[in-house]
């Protein structure tokens, strides 16, 4: 079994009536074991468990159902046990079908949660696949939960409408699931404002038997391919104008959607129930690619490539190096560029290109950091491709453009903020933050607000622009629901500045910014360009204060010493 088909059985399993007699040996069958080893262990004949109601696969786990309220006892006997560590198990678990708990003896590491709940944490015991697992399928099991539903959904459109698997219309339904993979993403990363903006329209305008769900889907999608001006002669239904125009080019063309079946529908409903904000992008081409090709959909679960994986190729071939010459090269500016040079000239070649998703690894880890920071840094967006035919500091980046499966990716947005030169004081704040930065990225919170600021420096439409960057202050400060307006604009002044005219002034012109991010959002009024840039400095100089600082803003904090004026 892989990982997708063993998430499957794990939720089944956690989701039925709890069975303390067969819940052991359900458990070993949702991992992929035989029937007949597990008849074996049900019989007797192979379970070396001294542990009362306990059942004991040799090298792999030791566990028990118990009685109501005594799971951590039991796991502690689990633990103690010889025969334990005499047949060299790797993991232990207790339950009483209320709570669960299990660890992995060789790290150590626990998990504790209520039972329903052990399906979220599938990854946790992949190694008794002989699936070796790593920290990032363990802390995201969502990225094949997501796979696994897509891929589901795509075989159910496949089997309604078979003329959409011709080879003439292939490529068809490979867009529209990309269209529908975009959608997911943009309704939980706040691309599109509101909450599940996209699937809860689906669900509310479809009838439950999915008799007119290709029909919503297709409305909606025409009105992602047609600007705001240009709606009042196209006759959308209001639950259709609500949607955005998304530019770039994936929606443009035919809106024809394929017919979906109840159990197509309630595929596409399950997939958006997840929380997307989860899913890493970087599998985006996975799931692409796992759907829409026949032989990698044979193979999928297997076909997922972790980012830590491909890090176990390329950091020992070249990026590992790359550090050591950025950390040699101090506060020599000229080395510094010399450095940056030599990564513009570096070519990776992968002869086995699926879904690119090595090619985008390695030139995100080269250049993600960098170039993210040098946007605060510099205050201006720099437009880089992910993928190139040349080396990258011959690309120009206001008319290339980079072909992406199955759909481009447009760079060629204006520059609108003033450019400046890159200075040896610039490459030094970063070698001086970097490892503050690389920290906070491990906070979800500040990855999630840090990543919104980084859409935000690339869009060119000044009322998306505002609303985004706004979002990832808003994201950054958190500042509860009650008078938002009063405590972000207090707080985000009191983060930038000691008390004075300075912090004052700045006080004022964060309310106009953000009361202009509300004309934008509610009252679709268009704000001027330069009222976005201001949206954008304000979050950069956000950013790099937090960065500088080290740790997330406290807004209560702030909000404390705003009126102690301190």
């Amino acid at each position: 079994m892989n990982a997708v088909e063993i998430e499957e059985a794990v939720s089944e399993l956690a989701g039925a009536q709890f069975d303390a007699r067969e819940f052991p040996f359900a458990f070993l069958e949702a991992f992929g074991n035989r029937p007949v080893t597990v008849q074996r262990l049900r019989a007797g004949s192979g379970n070396a468990s001294d542990v009362a109601s306990g059942v004991l696969q040799r090298n792999n786990i030791h566990m028990a159902v118990c009685a109501e309220g005594r799971v951590s006892e039991t796991l502690a006997a689990l633990r103690a046990s010889p025969k334990t560590a005499a047949n060299k198990v790797k993991f232990i678990l207790a339950t009483d079908g209320l709570t669960l708990e299990a660890e992995e003896l060789v790290t150590g590491e626990p998990l504790a949660c209520a039972f329903p709940e052990f399906a979220d944490h599938f990854a946790f015991f992949l190694p008794l696949a002989g699936i070796s697992t790593i920290k990032q399928i363990k802390d995201n099991p969502v990225d094949i939960k997501a796979t696994g539903r897509l891929n589901k959904l795509y075989i159910e459109l496949l089997k309604d409408n078979p003329d959409w698997a011709t080879a003439e219309r292939r490529h068809d339904l490979n867009h529209f699931m990309a269209r529908l993979i975009f959608c997911l993403f943009a309704e939980d990363t706040g691309i599109f404002l509101g909450s599940s903006l996209f699937s809860a329209t689906v669900e509310r305008m479809s009838d439950s038997q999915s008799i007119n769900t290709h029909e919503v889907i297709s409305e909606l999608f025409r009105a992602m391919n047609t600007k705001i001006a240009e709606r009042a002669t196209s006759n959308f239904r209001p639950w259709a104008d609500a949607m955005p125009y998304v530019n770039g080019g994936l929606f443009s063309g035919s809106p024809d959607c394929p017919r979906f079946s109840k159990i197509a529908r309630s595929y596409l409903l399950r997939a958006a129930a997840l929380n997307w904000q989860e899913i890493n992008p970087d599998i985006f081409g996975s799931m692409i690619q796992a759907v829409a090709d026949d032989d990698e959909r044979g193979a999928l679960g297997m076909h997922y490539t972790s980012v830590p994986n491909i890090l176990k190729v390329l950091n020992p071939l070249f990026l590992d190096d790359l550090r050591q010459q950025l950390d040699a090269a101090g506060d020599n500016g000229r080395a510094l560029l010399n450095l940056r040079k030599r990564m513009a000239k570096i070519r990776v070649f992968d002869p086995a290109c699926g879904s690119g998703n090595f090619l985008v690894i390695a030139y995100k880890e080269m250049r993600a950091i960098a170039v993210a920071l040098l946007r605060l840094r510099l205050s201006q967006p720099l437009q880089v491709v992910l993928l190139a035919d040349r080396a990258l500091n011959t690309v120009p980046s206001d008319v290339e453009r980079a072909n992406l499966l199955p759909m481009e990716l447009d760079l060629s947005r204006p520059i609108t903020a003033p450019r400046r030169a890159v200075t040896p004081a610039d490459l030094q704040w970063i070698k001086d933050h970097i490892s503050s930065a690389d920290t906070l990225m491990t906070v979800p919170e500040f990855n999630r607000a840090f990543r919104t600021l980084d859409q935000a420096v690339a869009i060119s439409n000044p009322g998306a622009g505002i609303v985004i960057a706004w979002a990832a202050i808003e994201a950054l400060f958190r500042p509860g629901s009650q008078r938002i307006t009063d405590r972000i604009s207090r707080a985000l002044a009191t983060h930038l500045h000691p008390p004075g005219s300075a912090r004052d002034r700045a006080f004022a012109v964060i309310v106009k910014s953000y009361e202009a991010r509300g004309g934008a959002a509610h009252a679709g009024r268009s704000p001027e360009a330069k009222e976005f840039q201001t949206a954008l400095q304000l979050a950069r100089a956000a950013f790099i204060a937090t960065i500088e600082a080290g740790q997330l803003p406290d807004t209560d904090a702030l909000l404390s010493r705003w009126q102690g004026k301190s």
